[in-house]
């Protein structure tokens, strides 16, 4: 029969055995606990520390998103993910930002300047901004203070969405109202910015 030395007394006990016979002393890492609950715990402790170290790393990642990321692609990006996560909430904002989904949020950020930068989105905006004075190869129809802008043939979908975003969030835009179609904006301007 193979036998062990007990961790506490030294006697001679089954290879098998959990718990000393003799002294009754734990075959474990400790000897005052049984080992399936010392890797409990010890599971349990990992488990809490990396729940604590979740929140702070979670608001890290959600600053370091904030101050690395275009005003309009950071609304566009906290839409995304507010409407995936399904939150009954109209405030979207940072906390849709995780450190599940923070590097998917910075390549979303990434694809989305990519876009705008390839496609006509910042003219499109200048043109609005400018009360249709720099509206070089864009195409609009104005009466008055409404305006119809068509959108670019082969303008990405992300590009787009950063144009309506643009429109719909900045605070600075000089708009009244705007309604959106898939051919593009219609924008009503409002009366008393300049």
């Amino acid at each position: 029969m193979p036998s062990k030395q007990c961790k506490q007394c030294r006697e001679r006990i089954h290879a098998r055995a959990t718990k000393c016979p003799h002294c009754k002393c734990w075959q474990s890492w400790s000897g005052v606990i049984p080992r399936t609950m010392e890797i409990t715990t010890m599971a349990l402790i990992v488990l809490i520390a990396a729940a604590v170290a979740y929140v702070p790393v979670g608001h890290y990642l959600q600053d370091t998103f904030y101050a690395d990321t275009h005003e309009i692609v950071r609304w566009q990006v906290y839409k995304h993910y507010g409407e995936r996560s399904k939150r009954e909430s109209y405030t979207i904002g940072p906390e849709v930002i995780t450190p599940t989904n923070y590097w998917s949020a910075k390549n979303l950020a990434k694809d989305i300047s990519g876009e705008v930068s390839n496609s006509n989105a910042s003219a499109i905006l200048r043109c609005i901004y400018s009360r249709w004075s720099e509206c070089d190869g864009i195409t609009i129809y104005a009466q008055g203070d409404t305006v119809r802008i068509d959108k670019p043939a082969g303008m990405p979908s992300l590009a787009a969405e950063y144009v309506t975003t643009a429109l719909k969030y900045d605070k600075h835009a000089p708009i009244y109202f705007m309604t959106v179609a898939p051919g593009g904006w219609t924008v009503k301007l409002n009366q008393h910015q300049s």
